[in-house]
């Protein structure tokens, strides 16, 4: 996935890259190359930024460039596996495509519902 760096200088503002990055739980020297475009954040990563900036991660993307629900679902597995590996409680198919489905749908993704 790819971000419009000029977009986050802009969404920035006058605000220092500290206070963003810390807002998003990374070092100012890891956003700092974020917005020099030589790192590409995490699927993760690009959606704490844009609810700190408070936009759409669709704003955030470069143009042309399209998150689908397959790439979500491939970034976002791995994810809830960690966490759920953390839990006693098993976690069911079921309950993992729900936490899935409100994932893409907390992110602004167009998309048909997963199918099992």
């Amino acid at each position: 996935m790819v971000i419009n760096i000029e977009k986050v200088r802009e969404l920035r503002g006058t605000r220092k890259q500290i206070d963003v990055a810390s807002q998003i739980g990374i070092s100012q020297n890891f956003y700092s190359q974020i917005e020099a475009g030589k790192r590409t954040p995490s699927l993760k990563l690009a959606i704490a930024i844009a609810r700190a900036f408070d936009v759409k991660l669709d704003d955030l993307l470069l143009d042309g460039e399209e998150l689908n629900i397959q790439d979500i679902q491939s970034q976002l597995i791995p994810d809830v596996e960690e966490i759920t590996a953390t839990f006693t409680l098993k976690i069911t198919p079921e309950l993992l495509l729900q936490i899935l489905e409100a994932a893409i749908r907390e992110t602004g993704v167009r998309g048909e519902r997963i199918e099992q």
